[in-house]
Formats: C-alpha cells, sequence, structure tokens
C-alpha cells in the first residue's frame, strides 16, 4: 500500500491512482493550474517522480543511489534539493541532471519562494542557508523546515509551526563581495536593516552601478547621495564621460578627501580639490593645490578662511585675513560692527583715496562711535566737503562747518537751517532768526519772529513784543524790496506792525505801573502814553492788550489832580 498514490475529490471520490516500483518516502505539493496540479514524490529506492492529477503516468526527474528523506524544487521548477537516508542535502539542475553542490548534516529542505538562488536546511541542532555557490551560515535552530519566504523560515517542532525571521545581510554581503550588485540588490530586497541598504548603495556607486545605488539610497532616504547620483547622470546627459571625476565626486561624498584630491589631481581639476578642502576649512590642504592658472587663487583662499574665522567668532582674525585677501569693505564691515575706530582709521589711511565705498563705510562707521575728527579726516581724504558739512553739523561743530561755507557758499543752506533750528531748540530765538537770514529763508526768520513775538505777548513782556514788530516790520519792507509782485501786501503788514510795536511799547509802561506801585518815568510822560494808546485803541485791539489799563491811569491821576489841585486835573478833563 505504500507504493499507491491515489486522488480523491473531495466529496471522496476517487479519480486516479498511481502504482509505484517502490516505497513513497517524501510528498511535495508544487502547484499549478487548477486541475493540473502537481506533487513531488520522493521514494526509498532513490527515485524521484513529478505526479499531476490530470496526467496518470508519473514523470521522473532523478534516481538517487540512496533514498529520499526530502524534497524541494526552486520556484522556476530548474533545481531540486533533496535529503537522503545519509542526511545530505543534494541540489540538481533539473535540465541538466548535473548536481550542483552538496551539504552535510541534513534533515529538511526549503527553497526560497521568492529568491531563485536560495535554500535553506536543517539538521543537528543548526539552521544553514545557502545562497548560490556561496558558503553557508548558521545559526541555532530546533525543528524541521517546512517553508522559506524572503526572511521568513516556518519550521516544525513538535506538533506546531513556528516562523523565524532571519536576516539577510550574510547573504547580501557574500554578492557585494563578488561585485554582484544585481543579485545583492534583490537578497536585499528579501530584507536587510538601513546600515546594510547603505553599504550596498556606497559599494554600487563607487562602481558607478548608479541605478543599483539610487535603488539603495531611496531605500534609506539619503537625499544627499541621491542628488549626487541625479549630478551625475545630468553631466552624462551632456556629455560628460570621465568616470575619474565621477569617483572623485563620490569619495568625496564619502569623507574620503584625500582619494578624492588625487583623483581630481590627476584628472587637471585641483580647483575642485581646493573647493573642496576650503569648503571643509581645511586650509593648510587646500595650499597644496593651488595652481598657478588657476582662478582660485591664493587670495580666494584667504577670502574663504576669513569666512570662517568670522562664522567662528574670531573676528579680528577674520578683519585681518579680508585685509590680507584685498577684501576691505567685509574688513571694515567688521570693523565696523565691533567699534575699532583704530583699525577702520588705518584701513582708510592704507586705501587708495580713489575707493570711495571704502572710505565711505569707514567714515560711516566712525561718524556712528562718533569719532567725529577721525571721520573728518577719512571724508576730507576723499574730498567729500557736502559729507563732511553734515558731519561737523551732526557733532555741532559750526565754526567749523562756517569755515567750510565760506569756501563752499553752495552748501549754504546744509549748514545755517540746521544751525537755526539748533538755535531755536535752544531758546536763542534771535540767533535762529538771524541764522535763517543768512541761509536766505526769509519766510522762515519771519515765522520765528512771529513765534517770538506770540510768546512774549503770552507772557505779558509788551516791550519786548513792541521791538519784535519792530523787527517784523522792517522785515517786511526787506522783502517787499525783494519781491515788488507783494510790494502792497508787505507795505500793509509793515504799517500794521508798526502800529502794533508802538501799541506795545507804551502799554508796557501802562501795564508796569498798574501791575506794579513804581515807575521811573514822570506822570506826565505816563499820562500822554495812556492818552495815546486810549486813541490808538479804538479800531483793532492787538492781542493781550486792555483799554482798561489805560483808563485806569487816567482816571488815577484825575483823582489825585482833584484831591491836590494839581496841573493834570483840567487836562483830564479836557481828554
Amino acid at each position: 500500500m505504500d507504493k499507491r498514490l491515489q486522488c480523491f475529490t473531495l466529496q471522496g471520490v476517487k479519480e486516479r491512482e498511481w502504482a509505484l516500483e517502490s516505497q513513497i518516502r517524501y510528498i511535495k505539493v508544487t502547484g499549478g493550474p487548477v486541475g493540473r496540479e502537481g506533487l513531488l514524490v520522493g521514494l526509498k529506492s532513490g527515485h524521484v517522480f513529478k505526479v499531476f492529477v490530470n496526467n496518470p503516468f508519473p514523470v521522473q526527474l532523478l534516481k538517487l543511489s540512496v533514498g529520499i528523506r526530502c524534497l524541494d524544487v526552486s520556484s522556476s521548477r530548474t533545481k531540486l534539493a533533496a535529503i537522503d537516508e545519509q542526511n545530505t542535502c543534494l541540489v540538481y539542475d533539473l535540465n541538466t541532471k548535473e548536481l550542483l553542490f552538496q551539504e552535510p548534516n541534513a534533515n529538511s529542505v526549503s527553497w526560497n519562494s521568492e529568491y531563485e538562488d536560495m535554500l535553506c536546511f536543517s539538521g543537528n541542532g543548526y539552521l544553514n542557508i545557502k545562497s548560490s555557490n556561496f558558503p553557508i551560515h548558521q545559526q541555532k535552530l530546533m525543528g524541521f523546515v517546512v517553508g522559506f519566504s524572503g526572511s521568513r523560515i516556518f519550521c516544525l517542532k513538535m506538533n506546531s509551526i513556528m516562523s523565524v525571521d532571519v536576516p539577510q545581510s550574510a547573504s547580501m554581503y557574500q554578492y557585494l563581495e563578488k561585485k554582484l550588485f544585481l543579485e545583492a540588490s534583490k537578497i536585499a530586497c528579501l530584507g536587510v536593516t538601513d546600515s546594510d541598504w547603505n553599504a550596498l548603495g556606497r559599494q554600487a556607486l563607487e562602481t558607478l552601478d548608479l541605478k543599483t545605488a539610487k535603488e539603495a539610497f531611496i531605500r534609506t532616504r539619503d537625499y544627499h547621495y541621491l542628488e549626487l547620483i541625479n549630478n551625475i547622470e545630468d553631466r552624462r546627459k551632456r556629455g560628460e564621460n570621465d568616470n575619474v571625476v565621477f569617483l572623485a565626486d563620490i569619495y568625496a561624498q564619502q569623507g574620503k578627501f584625500q582619494e578624492a584630491a588625487k583623483l581630481y589631481k590627476k584628472t587637471g581639476q585641483e580647483q575642485k580639490a581646493m573647493t573642496m578642502f576650503s569648503d571643509l576649512r581645511m586650509f593648510d590642504c587646500a595650499k597644496d593645490f593651488i595652481g598657478s592658472g588657476a582662478p582660485f587663487d591664493k587670495r580666494q583662499l584667504i577670502s574663504k578662511q576669513a569666512d570662517w574665522a568670522k562664522s567662528s567668532n574670531e573676528p579680528r582674525i577674520a578683519a585681518e585675513m579680508y585685509l590680507s585677501a584685498g577684501e576691505y569693505i567685509k574688513a571694515a564691515e567688521i570693523m565696523g560692527e565691533h567699534g575699532w575706530s583704530d583699525l577702520l582709521l588705518n584701513l582708510a589711511h592704507k586705501v587708495d583715496k580713489g575707493d570711495h565705498e571704502v572710505l565711505s563705510l569707514c567714515g560711516k562707521f566712525l561718524t556712528e562711535q562718533k569719532q567725529y575728527n577721525q571721520a573728518a579726516e577719512v571724508y576730507t581724504k576723499m574730498g567729500d566737503v557736502k559729507t563732511l558739512i553734515k558731519l561737523w553739523v551732526m557733532a555741532k561743530k559750526w565754526e567749523d562747518a562756517f569755515t567750510l561755507v565760506e569756501q563752499n557758499p553752495q552748501f549754504k543752506l546744509d549748514v545755517y537751517v540746521p544751525y537755526a533750528q539748533y538755535l531755536a531748540e535752544t531758546d536763542m530765538f534771535e540767533a535762529a532768526q538771524q541764522a535763517y537770514h543768512k541761509a536766505g529763508m526769509p519766510d522762515a526768520a519771519m515765522k520765528v519772529l512771529e513765534q517770538l513775538t506770540f510768546n512774549a505777548v503770552k507772557k505779558s513782556r509788551f516791550c519786548d513784543a513792541g521791538f519784535y514788530y519792530w523787527k517784523l516790520s522792517f522785515q517786511c519792507l526787506e522783502m517787499a524790496q525783494d519781491d515788488p509782485s507783494k510790494e502792497r501786501d508787505l507795505l500793509d503788514k509793515f504799517r500794521d506792525y508798526q502800529r502794533k510795536a508802538e501799541i506795545y511799547y507804551a502799554y508796557h509802561f501802562i501795564h508796569r505801573y498798574v501791575e506794579e506801585p513804581f515807575t521811573s518815568h514822570m506822570p506826565l510822560s505816563m499820562f500822554h502814553m495812556a492818552r495815546y494808546l486810549l486813541h490808538r485803541l479804538n479800531g483793532d485791539i492787538p492781542v493781550g492788550i486792555s483799554k482798561v489799563y489805560p483808563f485806569l491811569y487816567v482816571v488815577f491821576l484825575f483823582l489825585v489832580g482833584i484831591y491836590y489841585g494839581s496841573f493834570y486835573g483840567p487836562q483830564i478833563f479836557c481828554l
């Protein structure tokens, strides 16, 4: 009965029976299309048959010298693995019937269903994995192997099936050693760590296998390497085919800087080596690759070194290096940021007077540091009179500014206007009014006088108000001479200001007499002032003037005259 193989339907109906010549030792279901499924059958006699459910005749695949214990066929049905009674794992090529290899100490075997050239077998408490013709690698495992898919192995232990995850790193590195990157990539797809993918990508990249390297770095999301690969692909499309340069770029990306520099030098691209070392702040190494005809000369290298010193918070060293490299603007900016006025002045002495950009920067920083004399020295070297005048105005050194204006009258407004504003801010309004006159701004001068007049009236300084109105009247006469088109209006203003000047002047003494008990004027003089005011205040009364004050004075004199019988009583009566 052990020699017969029968096929039944699920309803228990026998469809077919195969009679074999020896006892059946092992059956492996290999699957197939519906109605044409197949089995592998191993006999005690050593025969291996392929049986199809729709074929009454078994197909002999191999004949071993000893009995079969276990069988499996690869996913492409081209290789057969068998375990014989001597616990030897034998692998045959089904097309040529050739024995490919054999391994001892095996009791069960299974091919990897996802990779054609990999199998595993168990025996003596170990699990053995073999890829192609490479040596096996082992790990401890108790049980019988019944399946192998990707990086997972299924084992029968006692009465249960358990799955074991095994990394494929060892198999992948076996292919890497032989530079078989395509096969190594397929193994890696079965299940390896990110570090294994990186190792695969780097080794593939060193041999310029860009496709495999790109696939590996996509897995690990290493964007730096992906950018390098895309760069190499683009350069190849543009017709660049120097693989040595590509390899040098790869070495540089991997941190093998000396090897990369040697390759750059070999291809005559010392500039790339120098750029690489300067970017790495390895300036001593970069100096070894300075060529006589290279566009990236020693000065540019020093400038790079200065940039690094600046970013490393060593500003003084950076400034000195920028000076050595001729980068005067950058040096001036560092000196200005740190307030090194002495270095700025030395730099201004060093550069040519025609280098206005550097000198202007030095002058600007010296001005911000309130080193006005040093800044003036810089602007004098430049011959920039306008900026020098602004400097003296900012420093409130008016005498120096006036001296320059005498020599350069076109800048008169730049000095006298801020000078007048300065005087006005310090309550020196009369001097401010004169400064506006010198600046040729009579309107501004009049506004200052009008403001002075308003303030004097508001503070009851009527004598000062009269004086200011008197000055305003003559100011109007001067403006009428300069502008005949406004002569009539200005003459009307002149007469109005003259009238107000006289009224305020007279009112000053009457107001003081009423407010204070004493006066230096004779009563008759005071009387005539009061009478004058009473006659002049019939029309428009200026601001701050009250008719009550002169009237009170006149009434007072009248009462005094009646009491003493003096001379003033009749005159007041006549008034």
